[in-house]
């Protein structure tokens, strides 16, 4: 269930759920992750919640991993997602990320992203940086 927000933020949860091959109906996305999602949209910046889910299996806890958006393309993707959903986004956008862990979600030790693989962490991503 959503929360309700103010009137000048947008709940982009839903994109996001697209956009990493959550939509049930979207066969175009597909991904070997669930994640629990809550993003939201204030002025030009998204701020995101990503949760790592209990008894699944993730290879890091790292957003850069996970969000790719030191990428150009990514932030067109995502882009076209929300005008498919009737949502305009302005640019540059910045990305807030942190991430939240459930107690029984399962690391792989051996991923090469640096960080620890079962600590909540944080990440900024830039459109007009990349």
């Amino acid at each position: 269930m959503r929360r309700h927000l103010p009137p000048d933020e947008q709940d982009l949860s839903d994109v996001f759920e697209q956009y990493l091959g959550l939509a049930e109906d979207d066969d175009d996305f597909a991904t070997s992750f669930e994640y629990g999602v809550h993003a939201v949209l204030l002025d030009r910046t998204i701020t995101l919640v990503l949760t790592f889910l209990e008894d699944r299996d993730y290879c890091c806890s790292d957003p850069d991993c996970h969000l790719p958006f030191d990428q150009g393309g990514e932030w067109e993707a995502l882009r076209e997602i929300c005008e498919n959903e009737g949502a305009f986004l302005e640019r540059p956008l910045i990305l807030r990320c942190q991430t939240a862990i459930r107690p029984s979600a399962r690391f792989d030790e051996s991923c090469g992203h640096t960080g620890a693989h079962h600590e909540p962490q944080r990440a900024e991503f830039r459109e007009d940086r990349v």
